[in-house]
């Protein structure tokens, strides 16, 4: 049986509620936010692109869809319409069923002009944010059914029991995050070489930044953490 692949926009899905085959898939990627100086006397620019917060910084990218109907002639304006009420204008979820562990997020619209009657053919543009972000956060329930064995990571980050003193190794992602720290008890948090006092409740901790790759948090209290992290690539 072959597969019908689509893409899930909110809470609808091209093909299953839609009866819409997808035929092309174009993203732009964002083009990062530069800043050079020039210097008088010198040669060429300096870049300080990296200078303020340490990593590149994106502007926003776009994406356009194109699908087929595959239904009678005689429904497909009622299908328009109903594509248009679900999704134009508004800001939505996008996840493609060829990633399905990620979501793009962005806002969403019928392209009119490229929308043809006669081949009931529709385009659906949108303008997302530069990452396309994991679909399970650190504090979410795995979803089985859609987890890549290959791709795929699996974090472990909640309610974490701090007796004493407690290592956690936050795998970071190419999107550079600063996580939202959740305490049963006051605690202190050592990182990259600095301290943070964390308080009972939610806590952001003004200068931590999970980048990709390893990065150990020690907590030192007594108590319970819960780390929400979503990482995110380009």
């Amino acid at each position: 049986m072959i597969k019908v692949y689509g893409v899930k926009f909110g809470d609808k899905h091209s093909f299953k509620d839609f009866n819409l085959f997808w035929e092309r898939f174009q993203i732009t990627y964002p083009e990062a936010k530069t800043y050079e100086i020039d210097v008088p006397g010198a040669d060429g620019q300096v870049d300080l692109t990296e200078l303020l917060t340490g990593d590149v910084k994106f502007n926003n990218r776009t994406v356009s869809f194109v699908f087929s109907y595959l239904g009678e002639y005689e429904k497909w304006h009622q299908v328009l319409n109903e594509v248009s009420n679900h999704l134009h204008g508004k800001k939505l979820k996008i996840i493609p069923d060829t990633e399905p562990d990620y979501f793009y997020l962005g806002r969403l619209s019928l392209e009119t002009e490229k929308t043809d009657d006669t081949m009931c053919q529709l385009t659906i543009t949108g303008e997302v944010e530069p990452y396309k972000y994991e679909l399970v956060s650190s504090t979410d329930r795995w979803l089985w059914n859609t987890f890549s064995f290959r791709t795929g990571i699996i974090r472990e980050y909640n309610r974490i029991v701090v007796e004493g003193e407690r290592t956690v190794n936050v795998i970071g992602s190419k999107r550079p995050v600063s996580p939202e720290i959740t305490c049963s008890e006051d605690m202190l948090l050592r990182a990259g070489g600095k301290e943070y006092e964390l308080k009972k409740g939610r806590n952001h901790a003004y200068g931590l930044v999970i980048y990709d790759g390893d990065n150990e948090l020690i907590f030192v209290g007594n108590g319970t953490v819960t780390i929400d992290y979503r990482g995110g690539r380009l």
